[in-house]
């Protein structure tokens, strides 16, 4: 593929963070549903490993991801709860991977291409890693709200940051490609 996509590919990586965050629901219905995030990831990951050949690796885990999102969101919209502990955990640690790397990919050809975000990249990473981590902790949240609504808040920023980091990412991306033309 053309150097280009490379700059879509990021979008759409910014757009799968977008709606694996944001929810609108309508009853049980989420009009945003993750497992179409997760497609964004599996799409933009060929064009990714372009620049950056480990990012393929990360495809079964998008996949797993994807498909986890599918079977919750069915579940979900006809009020099925399925909750089964150490499932739970592993697909939270397959996500945590996932991110994490595909973080680092993405840090990567930004290194590559000398972009300024590089380092902001990195730093989500790291940042993103500890709350996902602390979040799937088995913690009391409920005899802590005050800390519960901390810790929300700072995702919350986290989450914008990191989509307005990606944004930036693409539009730096097409700025070289605009300038190579």
């Amino acid at each position: 593929m053309e150097q280009k996509n490379i700059s879509q590919s990021i979008k759409s990586i910014a757009w799968g963070y977008v709606l694996i965050h944001l929810h609108f629901n309508i009853g049980t219905l989420d009009l945003l549903p993750d497992w179409l995030g997760c497609l964004f990831f599996l799409d933009a990951l060929p064009v990714l490993a372009q620049f950056v050949p480990s990012a393929i690796l990360l495809k079964p885990f998008a996949l797993v991801l994807t498909i986890w999102a599918g079977i919750d969101w069915i579940l979900t919209l006809f009020s099925i709860s399925f909750d089964v502990y150490l499932l739970t955990l592993l697909i939270s640690l397959i996500g945590l991977y996932f991110h994490f790397q595909l973080l680092t990919n993405l840090a990567e050809l930004a290194k590559q291409n000398n972009c300024p975000q590089e380092k902001s990249i990195l730093i989500l990473r790291t940042v993103r890693t500890i709350f996902a981590t602390i979040s799937i902790l088995p913690l009391p949240w409920e005899q802590y709200e005050i800390l519960f609504f901390i810790f929300i808040g700072i995702q919350l920023i986290l989450v914008v940051w990191l989509c307005t980091v990606l944004f930036s990412f693409a539009k730096s991306l097409q700025e070289i490609i605009n300038i190579e033309e």
